[in-house]
């Protein structure tokens, strides 16, 4: 009996020393006693420095090559490539074919170059919107010619001729030797001011099947359509061909001559709504149909389709 309340005492006493231990912690922490900061290294040649906590975060220049994955502070790796975070699934609908590089010709074999006068610039727009989720854009999808035509390099306008020529050359040091140099052509159309502009005859021709439903898509298309209208001349006219299941004729040829008639532009683009699949063949036929109608010789004629290119 004697040894089980001394059993029973000293339970007793580990009991209340370890209550004794926990209020005196909890105590220490409510007081802001100092907690041991884990020491860190920040390797800035990976783009990283610490932080005010004392714990590693990426640079400024490194969170657009980075995505921090949830998995402890101070764990950042690469962002998936062409995925999305936090899932890495994959962006839907966005297709890209690698075309390849054009190989040195030694100009012994060829001194003829032969480009297209065209200004492409949606790989840059479309590799800045994957940096800006936190992924980086597929290989595919870079263009270097299309970064290069987004940027305004200032060039002089001609004034008596269609177009002016800019050279300017320097040696290469992406060479095996000297006798590699860089060219840069640049080409400047002569700029006409919007009073001489010809009178343009636009013929829309809209995307408007299940796909598009969607704010960067049908609801892109609608937000440019309006803008588009504020640009305009009076004797400019608009015509919307929209397709879904079936094509049809959303807006008949229109000027912009009075406000009404803007009025039934504007109505006719918040009219856009989806409907049905894809009949893009039925669309396109109709639209040239309608751009015939209304082609104005000497006049600017185009036919514009407006697709995500997604067939449903």
């Amino acid at each position: 009996m004697s040894g089980n309340r001394k059993t029973i005492t000293r339970l007793s006493c580990l009991i209340v020393l370890c209550f004794a231990m926990t209020m005196i912690f909890n105590g220490c922490v409510k007081e802001g006693c100092p907690e041991k900061t884990p020491v860190v290294t920040a390797d800035h040649e990976k783009g990283e420095e610490p932080g005010a906590d004392g714990m590693i975060t990426p640079t400024l220049e490194a969170r657009s090559t980075q995505a921090f994955k949830g998995q402890g502070r101070g764990e950042y790796l690469r962002p998936p490539i062409g995925k999305r975070p936090p899932n890495d699934a994959a962006y839907d609908a966005m297709f890209f074919k690698n075309y390849g590089v054009n190989p040195f010709i030694d100009t012994d074999d060829d001194n003829l170059s032969t480009f297209a006068i065209d200004t492409d610039t949606g790989s840059y727009t479309v590799c800045r919107n994957y940096l800006n989720r936190g992924s980086l854009p597929p290989d595919e999808a870079v263009r270097v010619e299309e970064f290069l035509n987004y940027f305004d390099y200032g060039y002089t306008p001609p004034t008596d001729k269609a177009f002016a020529i800019h050279l300017e050359g320097a040696p290469s040091k992406f060479g095996l030797n000297d006798k590699y140099y860089l060219l840069r052509i640049g080409i400047k159309g002569r700029e006409i001011s919007v009073a001489d502009r010809k009178p343009a005859n636009l013929t829309f021709v809209i995307d408007v099947s299940g796909s598009m439903q969607r704010e960067d898509r049908l609801g892109l298309v609608k937000k440019t359509l309006r803008l588009l209208v504020e640009q305009l001349r009076p004797n400019d006219r608009i015509a919307i061909v929209v397709y879904g299941s079936s094509a049809h004729v959303l807006l008949d040829p229109t000027d912009t001559e009075s406000e009404s008639s803007k009025e039934t532009i504007l109505a006719a683009i918040d009219a856009l709504r989806p409907e049905g699949c894809t009949n893009a063949e039925a669309g396109i036929t109709l639209g040239y149909d309608v751009a015939e109608k209304m082609f104005g010789k000497g006049e600017i004629n185009r036919v514009i389709l407006c697709s995500d290119g997604v067939a449903n």
